[in-house]
């Protein structure tokens, strides 16, 4: 009795400060947007040039009147979840930078908000808020909340997708992890391939425990087949898979650069991709080489990403070694204790995992890439959590002051580093185009501007500041930019 009332007191604490600490956590995705990353990359602008467009004139920067997928910079196609979300978004926000960073953070938060009930349903309160902290402090999912493009948003329909499917007992609760998962598709090319191969999982998974129909798995596929149905016919269309097929390892244009060329050439390569997305390097030491990716000085998942999965390989190896030892028989339910819904948490983890890095390792371009893998970081935060809920469960004081403490560090990490991180990213982000644009005054100053940097910024990035700072309609400033020879 005086043990579980010891133990309470400890959870009690863990809840009170775990709650704090993701307030001020959250607060991180909305704050300071400006100022770090510092300026606003092209593809940022570009977007956000493309949404002020459709805003006021119905039209995209390249006359698309609501098009389904628009045209941005270097010809690719903007998220359709982004462009409509943030013309919402800025009508009542404003259109500055702060603006559209702060809507993908909020997403960001809202993603955090469905990985505490991810976890919650495998391991209870404890799993949810362990695995709402990991999440909230991965340095993965930071990056992404401070960033306005199509690759923030993937992570929050991938979370709430997951939830509805794992737990879905009722017809509409199917349909409804059906329409959630299909909407994550349209969010980044990368979840194409990450959704349908993680919804296949999860049926299989339901299936062979026999919570699952098949009248159940066909409103499920029907639903989202139909709310996919539009984005599958812009797929078949010229130019409506043009990028990925660029970039894939299998295209023609990549696959001249090898003698042998052959199906077994391409499953090495493939192989050695996902390896290089799940190196510790790339994880825990020195993350996308791109700081448009990942935090300088980070990988991409923090220190209590690292705290977790160590626990989790652990128990791994200890079980393994008592079954091996003892010959007794391997139960999954003791695999990572009765918390965790028979070792489910640990399934569904390592398949997401797997699935969110699959799209990254299929192309050729920028490897390791966190944006293509970006899918991932929700797993891994539930494979930690999860196991760090085991862990204070069975040894309260010892893990409860190892994750304080890995916590403190991390943060400190944080905070040490902010003027560090925020000079590096000035070259990123075209921090040199935010400042030129403070100094601008007169009609003679912003064409002289769109004629400095038209080589290097495009066109519908240049529109968004004429729009945002300069207070030209897209019409005007369209016409102003168009008129440069």
């Amino acid at each position: 009795m005086e043990q579980n009332i010891i133990d309470v007191r400890h959870w009690n604490w863990v809840v009170l400060a775990s709650g704090v600490l993701v307030v001020l956590l959250c607060s991180v995705r909305l704050i300071g947007l400006e100022k770090w990353p510092a300026g606003f990359y092209v593809d940022e602008a570009g977007e956000a040039g493309n949404v002020l467009c459709i805003s006021e004139t119905g039209e995209s920067y390249t006359h698309e009147p609501m098009p389904l997928y628009a045209t941005g910079p270097a010809g690719g196609k903007l998220s359709p979840i982004f462009v409509y979300g943030a013309s919402v978004w800025t009508q009542i926000f404003g259109p500055s930078i702060s603006s559209f960073r702060a809507m993908t953070g909020a997403w960001n938060i809202l993603g955090l908000v469905g990985l505490f009930f991810l976890g919650r349903f495998f391991g209870g309160p404890k799993a949810g808020t362990l695995t709402l902290l990991v999440g909230a402090l991965c340095p993965w999912a930071i990056m992404s909340a401070r960033v306005a493009w199509d690759p923030a948003l993937t992570a929050t329909p991938v979370i709430w997708g997951t939830y509805f499917l794992i737990r879905a007992q009722r017809t509409r609760e199917f349909a409804l992890a059906g329409i959630v998962l299909a909407f994550a598709t349209y969010c980044y090319q990368a979840q194409r391939i990450q959704v349908p191969l993680l919804s296949g999982a999860i049926l299989f998974l339901r299936w062979r425990s026999g919570s699952l129909s098949w009248r159940k798995a066909l409103i499920f596929m029907g639903t989202a087949l139909v709310v996919a149905t539009p984005q599958l016919a812009f797929v078949l269309t010229p130019g409506g898979y043009e990028r990925a097929a660029r970039t894939s390892i299998m295209s023609e244009h990549y696959r001249t650069y090898f003698a042998d060329n052959n199906y077994w050439t391409l499953l090495g390569i493939f192989l050695k991709n996902i390896y290089q997305h799940l190196s510790p390097s790339f994880l825990f030491l020195a993350g996308d080489r791109n700081l448009r990716h990942s935090i300088p000085g980070h990988g991409q998942l923090g220190l209590l990403d690292l705290l977790g999965l160590t626990a989790a390989i652990t128990v791994l190896i200890k079980r393994l070694y008592i079954k091996l030892r003892e010959k007794i028989s391997f139960s999954r339910s003791k695999l990572l204790g009765s918390e965790l819904t028979s070792g489910l948490a640990v399934q569904v983890s390592m398949i997401g995992i797997f699935c969110g890095v699959i799209p990254a390792a299929l192309t050729w371009e920028g490897i390791p890439h966190a944006l293509r893998s970006v899918g991932s970081w929700p797993f891994f935060a539930l494979l930690s959590g999860t196991t760090l809920s085991f862990w204070l469960t069975n040894k309260p004081r010892f893990t409860g002051v190892l994750v304080a403490l890995v916590t403190c560090i991390s943060i400190w990490q944080y905070v040490s580093n902010w003027n560090k991180v925020k000079k590096l990213s000035e070259p990123w982000f075209d921090h040199h185009i935010t400042m030129q644009v403070e100094q601008l005054t007169t009609e003679s100053d912003w064409l002289s501007f769109a004629i400095a940097n038209r080589g290097v910024y495009s066109k519908d990035a240049l529109t968004y500041h004429f729009i945002a700072k300069g207070g030209y309609t897209c019409s005007i400033a369209r016409t102003m930019i168009e008129s440069i020879k």
